[in-house]
């Protein structure tokens, strides 16, 4: 337990949490996880997955960059560090994105329906 609340306050120490590209093509749970904790987020852009595109939109809630550009990952650090209005809004509307539609209980209920009714959750 102590670690995890350790890993939130450092994740309130930096000015952004950068998700790279890895195996698992979905937002690795930093990505909420910094969110929550009052941090902009860049993550690379998911190929071939529509339900997590949805999950945040970019350039509002979060930025993305291509998987194979790591220049564009540069350029949206810099854009960070130098505009504090967009990191300002980016946490607002992701924060304000995460209490409206990325609760646990909204996951476990989305998940239940799922189960039972057959309705996919809705991300946005």
């Amino acid at each position: 337990m102590h670690c995890f609340e350790n890993w939130l306050a450092a994740l309130q120490t930096g000015r952004a949490v950068v998700n790279l590209p890895h195996l698992v093509k979905t937002y690795a749970g930093r990505v909420v996880e910094g969110m929550a904790a009052g941090r902009a987020v860049i993550s690379w852009e998911i190929p071939d997955r529509p339900c997590n595109k949805a999950l945040f939109e970019d350039g509002k809630e979060i930025l993305l960059f291509p998987n194979d550009d790591p220049d564009r990952l540069a350029a949206q650090l810099e854009r960070l560090f130098r505009d504090d209005d967009l990191s300002r809004r980016l946490v607002g509307n992701a924060r304000k994105t995460i209490r409206q539609f990325h609760t646990s209980e909204i996951r476990v209920r989305q998940i239940l329906d799922w189960l039972t009714d057959g309705r996919m959750p809705r991300y946005s």
